[in-house]
């Protein structure tokens, strides 16, 4: 968990958060790390960032012998990249209203505690624990354990065919332990209520053709006609008419999960708003991995498909165990979570300058990219090496 970088500015309201999340740490900090001496304790920020939606900031809790580290997270109102998108009303899997940012704290926190309690009794040297600590509701803030580790992305990073020198070894139990995460976590019974959604096959498939309705409008070069058609068919063909429900994540993407040198794995942003089909989150986690932005600009020289193709396997193995892979319903679900991607990089068209043709040279990067994911589910299985 990285928060050593700058932010982008600091406001009354960063300052008065910052402040109060601090002399919360000073009164508990004790109560959370019990080798601390409250007598002694002092708390310091040793890292802050600036993200469009939220406020990061690492605080160091320490007595001049011991020290721990939490992260304030404060949720704001702000512009982020789909905001920028051509299209407010572009398709997307969730509900047009997005929750107010205080509920949106709350229930994140509510999830990071589901987390702590439904995975007290597993194996720790596969899965960490994110504690909860407090909650500031005035600022839609809370206080959570500090991570130091780092993501999955940043491993997966590291490995890249692009980079210089020597890589270090791939990990398979990390992957593993992902999708084994997941499997506990979809079990979970959250402590408030959630709500189904998409839970009608039919509606599900139904969701490519708005998606190729968009694209075709933005997107040259691409039947999306066609590739709705043979995708809705895949869906209705794979799927019940009604799905199967679990307890989403919400986000579960490799940016959002940290993996030890020895495979552990930890989670954090939880929204446990919805009942959802397991192939939305198994589907978000393996299209995110397969599309890291370097991956699509790159047109696929960063990581091999063999590589890829040997996380995924992994990923499914650690969440199916020993199910049969329902590589089918998992190929429909990865068609539309690559639609959903595809349709969130449409920007407004820059003007005339070097700024339009960089921009444009980008698209067709990405747009090619995209293109030949899509063959590739189309004409392939899914999670086999």
């Amino acid at each position: 968990m990285d928060l050593g970088e700058g932010c982008t500015g600091v406001d009354s309201g960063t300052e008065a958060v910052v402040s109060s999340a601090r002399q919360l740490a000073i009164e508990r900090g004790a109560e959370w790390f019990p080798g601390i001496d409250p007598a002694r304790l002092s708390v310091m920020v040793s890292g802050r960032r600036e993200r469009p939606r939220c406020l990061l900031v690492k605080l160091r809790v320490h007595d001049g012998r011991n020290e721990a580290a939490i992260v304030l997270k404060a949720r704001r109102t702000g512009s982020s990249r789909e905001g920028r998108s051509v299209a407010q009303v572009r398709p997307t899997l969730l509900p047009a209203q997005p929750l107010p940012q205080a509920d949106m704290a709350r229930r994140e926190f509510v999830g990071l505690d589901l987390i702590r309690a439904g995975f007290a009794d597993s194996d720790a040297t596969r899965f960490g624990i994110a504690r909860p600590l407090a909650e500031l509701r005035q600022y839609s803030a809370f206080l959570m354990d500090y991570i130091d580790q780092p993501t999955m992305r940043n491993r997966l990073m590291a490995r890249s065919r692009l980079l210089p020198g020597r890589r270090p070894p791939d990990q398979r139990a990390a992957w593993t332990n992902a999708g084994a995460w997941l499997r506990i976590y979809h079990r979970l019974r959250p402590a408030e209520p959630a709500q189904p959604r998409n839970a009608d096959a039919a509606a599900v498939a139904g969701l490519f053709d708005q998606y190729a309705d968009f694209l075709a409008r933005h997107t040259r070069g691409t039947d999306f006609t066609k590739l709705a058609q043979t995708a809705s068919q895949l869906m209705i063909a794979a799927m019940p008419a009604k799905l199967p429900l679990v307890l989403g994540h919400g986000d579960f993407v490799v940016r959002n999960l940290f993996e030890s040198p020895t495979g552990q794995i930890s989670v954090i942003d939880p929204m446990p708003r919805w009942l959802v089909p397991p192939y939305e989150d198994l589907a978000r986690f393996v299209v995110g991995m397969r599309l890291l932005g370097l991956q699509v600009f790159s047109r696929g020289l960063t990581f091999g498909q063999r590589q890829l193709d040997a996380y995924e396997s992994a990923f499914l193995a650690g969440y199916f165990g020993s199910d049969e892979v329902p590589r089918e319903q998992l190929r429909a679900y990865q068609l539309l979570m690559l639609l959903d991607k595809w349709s969130a990089t449409v920007r407004p068209v820059p003007p005339a300058g070097p700024r339009r043709l960089v921009d444009t040279g980008r698209r067709r990067l990405a747009d090619g990219y995209f293109r030949t994911e899509a063959r590739r589910l189309l004409d392939g299985t899914v999670g086999s090496e």
